[in-house]
């Protein structure tokens, strides 16, 4: 054969079965992800209403019979498509008219079609724009594709939606002038248990169209089908990772008041992109510190912070929509997730003008640019000053170096709200605080060095000798100015028990793990909560219940409340600096050990 001959074989760029298995493939992180594509679609149309609905089926597995999933259904109250509109959504790469679209939620035209192929082999779209019963219909059947059986779509005809949507679909939906009915059938890639799915996509779309929800703006309801029978109906919260959103899902009590709030960091970036000016929105909560209670309980460990959990990262938002929850902020490279990271939030804001900068891509579920630059800065040993010059004026870096340290930041506040807690009342709890059993261990030991003759120390004369009166105030004083709650209380408690010792927590330079430093007949050892100590120590704290880990605790307060002791009888002014010399080197030693412990420990869970 000639070679112009066989070069006039086939000059199609796009080969439709090709093509289908390249759109089957596409990855979505999520089946929610992939339903959220039709319901941009249906806010770009206008809706204010859109119903889920979830036809299930019995099939018998092994000896027994269980209900899946076997069509998923999508219907809303937009304006709906002509026939040559319906036939262009269907298309990979179609685009329907902007005229008939109120917003610009969707990018290049392949949603419908690309989230139709990753979740089933065929999709039927029913639309009318005047009444449903002059509804066009048209199907694409993504397995014939597949096998190269068709390669054209089907001419849309006049077909009333069938009888089960309708008898399933509200009254709302059913009654407007124009609409549009969605249905996959013949289900791929959807296994999972009915209510998993059903508990997945409730916390998955109440977050990406929070915005829509909590303005008024849209009603998403969902609707569980077992043959006829109809299972509750159920209108989808807002889930706000910022939660700052009233009526929300988080859990109670936290559903009707917001659990975090406004964080006063914000700031706003505008660019020049294409001739036009474009702004990007930065946005910051972090927990109030009543939703964490006191320490007779972990609130990680609560429903609400369960919530918290799910929802940890940064929120990227476009045109109202969140693209996708990015958690490389709320992480420190080499290690598990923070427990405080969950207690704050972030929200990105910018419109499709951002695009292309920040590297949104055709699924809307990445902004590329903006998570590269993120890695790189968070996984960095380098200097800031270092970083900024490899990013010269580069407005993505901008935003996530601002993201960085106001995250940080806030963690940081977290850290010192976790280490201000006291339990409120101790009355009725039988098991000791690490804290004060350490504490209540090293005292007695120091008595008994006292009643064998061993030296005093300046520190021990106060405590024997001054007014209780006059020390319960000083100590009340000292732990007020370190931002301990109820200082009065506590002050109280360490007085009657005749405590040698307090635990303080202090936000300190990064190596040093502990200073001592003496008081009205007491040695305070401040814990510097950004030391990997402190890390070890709030580990222990979370599996208290354990015997073996609240030993540990003890163990390693006792350890340090020896070395206090050592500091205290260390006259010399010299000498003594010379031991806090060593502490320092020791706390630098120690950290990375430290953090490999607290690494392993958790990736063993």
């Amino acid at each position: 054969m000639a070679d112009d001959e066989q070069l006039s074989l086939d000059r199609r760029i796009f080969r439709p079965d090709a093509m289908a298995r390249a759109m089957r493939d596409s990855r979505y992180r999520h089946p929610a992800n992939a339903i959220a594509e039709l319901i941009d679609n249906s806010i770009d149309a206008g809706a204010t209403i859109v119903e889920l609905l979830i036809q299930q089926q019995q099939e018998r597995v092994t000896v027994r019979e269980s209900w899946r999933v076997s069509e998923i259904a999508v219907a809303d109250n937009g304006v709906g498509m002509s026939a040559p509109t319906l036939m262009e959504a269907l298309r990979f790469g179609g685009r329907v008219p902007p005229q008939s679209r109120t917003a610009r939620i969707g990018k290049y035209g392949v949603g419908l079609p690309t989230a139709s192929a990753t979740q089933c082999r065929k999709v039927d779209v029913w639309s009318w724009q005047t009444r449903m019963e002059e509804a066009q219909h048209c199907s694409l059947d993504i397995g014939a594709v597949e096998e190269g059986k068709v390669e054209d779509l089907s001419v849309p005809s006049a077909e009333i939606v069938p009888d089960k949507w309708i008898s399933q679909i509200g009254p709302e939906i059913l009654s407007s002038d124009s609409g549009t009915v969605i249905v996959w059938s013949d289900l791929r890639k959807i296994t999972q248990r009915p209510e998993t799915i059903f508990r997945d996509l409730e916390q998955e779309v109440g977050r990406i169209y929070r915005h829509f929800i909590s303005s008024g703006a849209l009603t998403i309801t969902m609707k569980t089908f077992r043959g006829r029978e109809a299972l509750p109906k159920r209108s989808i919260r807002p889930n706000d990772p910022l939660f700052l959103m009233r009526n929300s899902a988080t859990s109670d009590p936290w559903n009707e008041e917001p659990m975090f709030k406004e964080y006063p960091a914000g700031k706003s970036f505008t660019f020049p992109i294409d001739g036009r000016d474009e702004t990007v929105h930065l946005r910051y909560s972090i927990v109030k510190p009543e939703a964490l209670g006191d320490q007779a309980q972990n609130p990680g460990n609560l429903p609400h912070g369960r919530d918290a959990q799910r929802n940890t990262g940064v929120s990227i938002v476009r045109a109202g929509r969140e693209l996708l929850l990015e958690d490389v902020f709320a992480h420190i490279p080499g290690r598990r997730e923070e427990p405080q990271n969950r207690w704050w939030g972030c929200e990105v804001q910018f419109d499709e003008g951002c695009d292309d900068l920040l590297g949104v891509d055709h699924n809307k579920q990445m902004t590329a640019a903006l998570s590269d630059v993120a890695r790189r800065i968070g996984r960095s040993t380098e200097p800031d000053d270092t970083l900024r010059d490899e990013y010269p004026d580069d407005p993505v870096y901008q935003i996530a170096e601002h993201i960085r340290g106001t995250t940080r930041n806030m963690a940081q506040e977290i850290k010192q709200m976790f280490a201000n807690r006291r339990k409120g009342d101790d009355a009725g709890d039988s098991k000791s605080d690490p804290s004060d059993e350490a504490i209540g261990i090293a005292t007695r030991a120091l008595d008994d060095d006292i009643k064998r003759g061993l030296p005093r120390t300046e520190t021990d004369q106060q405590r024997m000798d001054m007014p209780t009166d006059e020390r319960e105030a000083a100590i009340s004083r000292d732990l007020s100015q370190n931002n301990v709650p109820n200082p009065e209380k506590r002050a109280r408690d360490i007085v009657r028990n005749n405590f040698a010792y307090e635990f303080v927590d202090v936000s300190g330079y990064g190596s040093v793990m502990f200073t001592v430093e003496q008081g009205p007949g007491i040695l305070y050892v401040k814990l510097n909560i950004n030391h990997d100590l402190y890390n070890l120590l709030s580990f222990l704290k979370e599996k208290d219940d354990e015997r073996s880990a609240h030993q540990a605790a003890v163990a390693i307060r006792v350890l340090l409340l020896a070395w206090a002791r050592m500091e205290d009888l260390t006259h010399d002014a010299g000498q003594r600096e010379d031991v806090q010399n060593v502490a320092i080197r020791w706390g630098r030693v120690a950290k990375d050990v430290l953090a490999q412990i607290v690494s392993e420990a958790e990736a063993s869970e």
